[in-house]
């Protein structure tokens, strides 16, 4: 049955529109209902279980180390932070007493056990922010309130001051107080500094000022007590940190919940402070770090009340609120407009949290409707987000899907008549790559107090050309291979923590087509502000333990083996960082030691999830492996004794896990590297980047199969003949003019030497997109490799997971030779 939804523009029709809503949301099987303005909810009574201990509070002083006295005029205060909000959208500001001109001190009250996330602001004409060392936004500290707590801080500098003071280094392992067993993914806050625990539980923070700085250690997921203690930091030295934690109990935690009359049907999420609540921990945009897409749903029960039980630990202080969307957007309000979530500290016993929604909407007005309609093009497996900026551009935001390709949202909060507010529309939450060309172009304006309804339609997504390139393949009988043939598929190495929610349905896709084996490629960054270099993961770049564990679970689970080929972010092209370098002995010596422990969590990770292949090497490391490799033209000047060093490594990595280990090798015009440690691996991963063509390409075959042929019966064959190892090969060619050539064609004529193009490249705006090129190369390879009995496996890479493109890059996620994969991986099972 089609349905068509009428908009009103005025209020007093909105009525009508109630029944419209509630009569086509009823014919395909749903509610969804809105309740007038002059509904106005009735507070509702204080909830809290009465056989739960009344909370404690507490005072909390704080007293502050300012670089250089403030100027005239100016006062100092404490910003108390909302996680759930949003770090800068629910502020509880208070001005600090000036005890001299560079100690200032203040006290505030909050409940026994409270998690206090804060930073210090300057007061004047203009409000600065405290900065850390590398001149970047403290993103908050933390304090774990006790009783009689005073918590002394230094404030490094501020944006307009340059620090000109001496640092040192913290560095520590945090464990269990019980077992000793390492703890990963502990967050570590320490002078105005966040990082993460590896799976060993070490962590480094470099660049912290001189003196006593309050060092916690907390976990993301509450499995374990905070522990707060002070770090004495001196200059030019390093302090050592051994941290035990306290693991607290699980205790089933019900919440049920009774919602306003409003949007009944509509998904209600609950978002909160902890990791299982759709907290990223990461700087998302805007300001944000939780994400609707990850928090979990509440299901409707039989009195229309709402509820979900989860498993949380006790004695945590947890914050919460329900939501429509996100921490920020449509989530719940106080009668007077206060977004603050709402407060537990959890019992030690299993309990039922009774809880009522006072309301929606902001300050009792109207929602704003917004429907759009998209292209019968989109693919079905998409879902369709929108994207608020009200000064900023936001997280995006799920909508609700409503059938013949509409889908809905009804804005209730936060809403302004003084503020204009600009929108877009997306798929799968991927606003910078799969957007309304419409709406990203020129984004849509909500004027509240104007127009209370709007309706939309995409005339054509960005990056998503319905097109009808054929995919006939040329072969005679695929042959029989053994059970044992590697069909895989390997992830790009970029990560959002919005493509967490999609890695179901894509490991259900790559099932589909054939694949046997998905490699996944997580990240550390490559610290440039350190003196010497520092690997570490990254909250929203690197992904979280508790990501990668979910992501090979929900892999295995889906019937794929999983390799892992972990992956250093260098920000910029690695070439240039080698050649900038110093590598000097002790820069060698840093490089190597936290090489080796990027290596070894990662390794550590995958004997711990069951993990069956390892892959170390490439390119990426090539300048530190012995011998006399080149960059650009210069001698990277390894140290003697890599050699030495790298045996060592991969006797730690074998120790650490024992499962396959392959080693990456890129083969170019040649291999690049001579082949290594060849009796402490068991097979080859050869990185296929080679021109497979001279001259212009065309639609005649011959002399790319020929060149082909060629190179997989010589080099290839004799890399197998020489060592006697599995040999597996990846392929990765973008869709793009030139792909053949291994170059792509810039619109102004000149050839860049890539073959592995991101989505997110800046460089795909130049390139024409060529999905022709891609489909014949794919299939000349897939054809070549598969009839050598002597190749153990193809792997497709560039792989990009969180949405289907048809763009100039290397992924194949959408693209027309992805059916030629299945062509061929199918064709073999």
């Amino acid at each position: 049955m089609h349905r068509q939804l009428i908009f009103f523009k005025t209020k007093s029709s909105l009525l009508v529109f109630v029944f419209i809503m509630i009569f086509s949301n009823l014919a395909a099987g749903c509610s969804l209902v809105i309740q007038p303005a002059d509904s106005t909810p009735i507070p509702p009574a204080p909830t809290y279980p009465k056989h739960l201990n009344p909370v404690d509070l507490v005072n909390v002083a704080f007293t502050v180390l300012i670089p250089a006295p403030l100027p005239d005029g100016e006062k100092l205060a404490v910003d108390i932070l909302d996680e759930v909000s949003g770090l800068p959208l629910n502020i509880k500001r208070h001005e600090l007493e000036m005890l001299d001109e560079t100690h200032y001190q203040t006290s505030i009250s909050v409940a026994l056990g409270s998690d206090i996330k804060y930073r210090y602001v300057r007061l004047g004409s203009s409000i600065y922010t405290e900065v850390n060392v590398a001149g970047t936004s403290v993103r908050y500290r933390m304090v774990h309130a006790v009783r009689g707590l005073e918590t002394e801080d230094i404030i490094t500098t501020w944006p307009d001051q340059p620090y000109a003071g001496t640092t040192g280094r913290l560095y520590g392992t945090v464990s269990s107080n019980v077992d000793q067993m390492p703890l990963p993914d502990t967050l570590i806050i320490a002078g105005g500094y966040q990082t993460l625990t590896d799976m060993y539980g070490k962590f480094v923070i470099e660049e912290i000022p001189v003196g006593i700085h309050n060092l916690v250690a907390y976990s993301i997921d509450g499995s374990y007590q905070t522990f707060q203690q002070g770090a004495r930091i001196m200059e030019n030295m390093a302090t050592p940190a051994d941290i035990k934690m306290s693991p607290l109990p699980l205790v089933a935690v019900t919440f049920i919940v009774t919602p306003p009359a409003d949007a009944v049907g509509a998904p209600v999420r609950l978002a909160g402070n902890f990791y299982q609540l759709g907290n990223t921990f990461a700087d998302l945009s805007g300001g944000v770090n939780t994400l609707a897409s990850r928090m979990p749903v509440l299901s409707k029960l039989d009195d229309g009340r709402l509820m979900i039980k989860l498993q949380l630990h006790a004695g945590n202080d947890l914050r919460y609120k329900y939501t429509l969307g996100d921490g920020f957007w449509n989530s719940e309000q106080g009668l007077n407009g206060s977004l603050n979530p709402r407060q537990l500290i959890i019992p030690a016993e299993d309990v039922v949290i009774e809880d009522k929604i006072e309301t929606w909407r902001a300050k009792g007005a109207d929602p704003v409707t917004i429907q759009v309609t998209v292209p019968e093009s989109t693919p079905e497996s998409d879902s369709v987000s929108i994207q608020f900026n009200p000064h900023v551009w936001m997280e995006p935001i799920p909508m609700w899907p409503m059938g013949s390709n509409q889908w809905l949202y009804l804005l209730f909060s936060p809403l302004d008549q003084s503020d204009l507010l600009s929108y877009q529309f997306c798929r799968n939450d991927q606003c910078s790559l799969a957007y309304d060309k419409d709406s990203f172009n020129d984004p849509y304006l909500l004027d509240y107090g104007i127009q209370d309804s709007y309706q939309h339609s995409v005339s054509m997504w960005h990056n998503w050309i319905p097109t009808d390139i054929p995919t006939n393949v040329v072969a005679a009988d695929i042959p029989k291979r053994e059970e044992t043939f590697v069909t895989g598929i390997e992830f790009l190495p970029k990560y959002h923590p919005s493509y967490q929610s999609r890695y179901s349905i894509v490991f259900d896709e790559l099932i589909s087509v054939g694949s046997n084996w998905i490699v996944l490629t997580p990240t550390w960054k490559l610290n440039d502000q350190a003196a010497l270099p520092l690997l570490e993961p990254v909250l929203g770049i690197s992904p979280l333990t508790h990501d990668m564990m979910e992501m090979i679970d929900l892999a295995q689970t889906a019937g794929l083996q999983v390799a892992l080929y972990p992956q250093i972010d260098f920000g910029d092209k690695y070439d240039v960082w080698w050649l900038k370098a110093s590598k000097d002995d002790i820069w060698w010596q840093e490089w190597y030691s936290e090489y080796e422990r990027f290596l070894l969590s990662y390794a550590k990770l995958a004997d711990v999830a069951g993990i069956e292949s390892l892959i170390i090497g490439g390119d990426q490391i090539l300048p530190s492996l012995p011998g006399d490799y080149l960059l650009n033209d210069s001698d990277a000047l390894a140290p003697a004794i890599a050699e030495n060093i790298w045996t060592e490594t991969l006797q730690n990595v074998n120790a650490a896990y024992q499962g396959q280990i392959l080693w990456a090798l890129t083969y170019s015009d040649g291999f690049n590297t001579k082949p290594v440690f060849v009796d402490m691996i068991d097979a080859f991963y050869v990185q296929f980047n080679t021109k497979l063509i001279d001259g212009i390409y065309t639609s005649n075959l011959q002399g790319l199969e020929e060149n082909l042929n060629n190179i997989l019966d010589t080099d290839i064959l004799e890399l197998k003949s020489n060592f006697n190892k599995a040999i597996m090969i990846g392929i990765s060619y973008p869709s793009a003019d030139g792909a053949a050539q291994a170059c792509v064609v810039l619109d102004n004529g000149t050839c860049v030497d890539t073959i592995s193009l991101s989505p997110d490249d800046p460089i795909l705006d130049e390139i024409s997109i060529d999905l022709q090129i891609q489909v014949d190369l794919y299939n000349a390879l897939c054809k070549a490799i598969i009839e050598r009995d002597w190749i153990d496996g193809i792997i497709s890479r560039g792989f990009f997971p969180p949405v289907k493109l048809m763009d100039a890059s290397s992924s194949l996620n959408g693209k027309p030779a992805m059916d030629v994969l299945w062509y061929w991986y199918s064709g073999l099972k």
